[in-house]
């Protein structure tokens, strides 16, 4: 995918073996990568995953292919029981014209009961007339585990963007997670901060002035089902 989103996710041993109700790293999106012949199935605008083999995995936005077609890979470069790492790459489809690619380095380390994970990543989109926006996310995520439920706090930022544009645009997000035995439930905030214009319109739907705002806070959730 063009954008990935990363997330924390419970801890783990190297196996990925899971009790019924319990989350997996590689479901969650660290630099694990799901199980061979596991699927992980997003009904909203989150990438559902599928194991080709325990060390590759691919994935794809379902609700996301009815305008922009997509698809997208990750590969376990490395598993221990302290650390992970993993590349990824991504395509998507505007229309008959757009392409936009995207390649991924994500590293997962843990710390005492918890997992960080920082990803690097680089994007590019371009149709028939050239290049429309280049763009290099970097990411970092926490999660605090407690069993089959979890937090995760998350923080992104785009340099490339910052330097070209001049505007500095950041994402921070808290979000819970419930597991039971099939069914996955994440609910939480994002907060994206920059420089932000509300239009003010007055009773007849004229715009009569804007309003600065500096952070916008977006609910957060997300549904799965692990098949």
């Amino acid at each position: 995918m063009i954008t990935r989103s990363i997330t924390l996710v419970v801890m783990s041993i190297v196996p990925t073996f899971a009790f019924a109700g319990e989350l997996t790293l590689g479901e969650m999106g660290t630099a694990a990568t799901i199980e061979n012949n596991d699927i992980v199935l997003h009904p909203l605008a989150n990438d559902s995953y599928i194991g080709i083999t325990d060390q590759l995995q691919l994935s794809s936005c379902l609700i996301c292919n009815i305008g922009t077609p997509n698809i997208g890979a990750e590969y376990s470069l490395q598993r221990t029981d302290n650390q992970m790492v993993s590349v990824d790459a991504g395509l998507v489809l505007g229309g008959l014209t757009a392409l936009g690619v995207s390649t991924g380095l994500n590293y997962s380390k843990q710390v005492n009961d918890d997992w960080l994970t920082v990803g690097v990543n680089a994007q590019i989109a371009a149709d028939i007339a050239g290049i429309l926006s280049i763009g290099t996310p970097l990411s970092i995520s926490y999660l605090m585990l407690n069993g089959d439920r979890g937090w995760n706090l998350a923080a992104s930022a785009d340099p490339y963007s910052i330097v070209q544009t001049g505007s500095v645009t950041t994402q921070f997000s808290a979000k819970w997670h419930r597991a039971w035995d099939v069914f996955r439930l994440g609910v939480g905030m994002n907060i994206v901060t920059g420089d932000f214009e509300m239009p003010l319109y007055d009773e007849g739907g004229e715009q009569i002035d804007s309003l600065n705002l500096p952070l916008i806070p977006l609910p957060a959730l997300s549904l799965a089902w692990r098949l």
